[in-house]
């Protein structure tokens, strides 16, 4: 199976760029006129049936070019690969994990115990930069993983050379494209 993008149309005003993102993107002194400046896309990362993350991302259309623009609004295409050709560089802002059974993701402490969080549940959460190749902010972005990525169901596996069963984990393709080599990662969305 292969991942896949789901646009969610959540609208503008739902979704306002976070201080921090406006601080990066849009420089310490901008105000509520700057608003325009930024585009918001929220998708949903699904293998199958399973939701692994959700993630909104404000970029800056400015930046990108018009047919990149284009795949952004019009197409489920992941963000990293539409802006792959950038040469961009992520910068990993937080990192936190679970500390609630409704998903709410805080600080946890080293050796603390989690508690079980439902499979849809977010269990941790992302927040990171893009820059160009020449260091130009140009996206700010929040991941929220679920315990759907945590959580996939063996399947029973049939091996035709020894004539024997086994189980395997059911794995997701993660490359979007088959011409994407492993090494390569988009590294947004």
């Amino acid at each position: 199976m292969q991942i896949a993008a789901h646009r969610v149309d959540v609208g503008e005003a739902d979704v306002p760029l976070p201080d921090a993102g406006r601080r990066l993107l849009l420089g310490a002194d901008c105000d509520d006129t700057a608003v325009g400046t930024y585009k918001h896309r929220r998708v949903r990362l699904a293998c199958g049936d399973h939701v692994l993350s959700e993630a909104d991302n404000w970029y800056l259309p400015e930046c990108l070019t018009p047919d990149q623009n284009r795949q952004l609004e019009e197409t489920d295409t992941p963000f990293g690969v539409v802006v792959r050709v950038l040469g961009f560089r992520r910068r990993t802002l937080s990192s936190r994990l679970s500390t609630s059974p409704s998903g709410t993701c805080g600080h946890a402490s080293i050796g603390a115990e989690l508690p079980t969080a439902t499979p849809a549940a977010h269990v941790l959460q992302h927040t990171a930069v893009l820059s160009t190749a020449q260091g130009r902010p140009f996206s700010y972005l929040v991941e929220r993983y679920t315990g759907e990525a945590l959580s996939f169901p063996k399947q029973s596996h049939h091996d035709s050379r020894s004539g024997s069963r086994s189980s395997v984990d059911d794995a997701c393709d993660v490359t979007p494209h088959a011409s994407r080599s492993g090494s390569d990662r988009s590294g947004a969305e």
